[in-house]
C-alpha cells in the first residue's frame, strides 16, 4: 500500500508500523537517543485505543511505513482543543 491512512489500532500491521516509526524517532538524538522500552511497546497501543479523541496517521511508501503523526482532539466546555505532538495547534 502506498499512501496516507488513519491508523487502525486493532490492525497488527498498523500497530507494528506505529511502534517501529516511534521507536526510530526515540532512537534519534531528537527523540532522546533511546529506543522504546518493552513496557511502552506493550502498553502504548491499548492506551491510545482507550484515549477518547486519539488518532494516528501513517504514511507508507509501498509496504514500508515512512511517516507518523499522533494527534488528540479534546472537547471541554464547548471548546475544541487540538493537541499535536505535545503542542497546542
Amino acid at each position: 500500500m502506498t499512501g496516507i491512512v488513519v491508523a487502525d489500532y486493532r490492525d497488527p500491521s498498523h500497530q507494528k508500523a506505529l511502534l517501529d516509526l516511534l521507536d526510530d524517532y526515540a532512537r534519534d538524538p531528537m527523540g532522546g537517543g533511546k529506543g522504546l522500552s518493552s513496557r511502552v511497546r506493550e502498553t502504548l497501543i491499548p492506551a491510545l485505543t482507550d484515549q477518547p479523541g486519539a488518532f494516528s496517521i501513517l504514511a507508507f511508501d509501498g509496504d514500508e511505513p515512512v511517516g507518523l503523526v499522533n494527534d488528540h482532539r479534546l472537547k471541554a466546555g464547548g471548546f475544541e482543543l487540538r493537541l499535536k505532538a505535545g503542542h497546542f495547534a
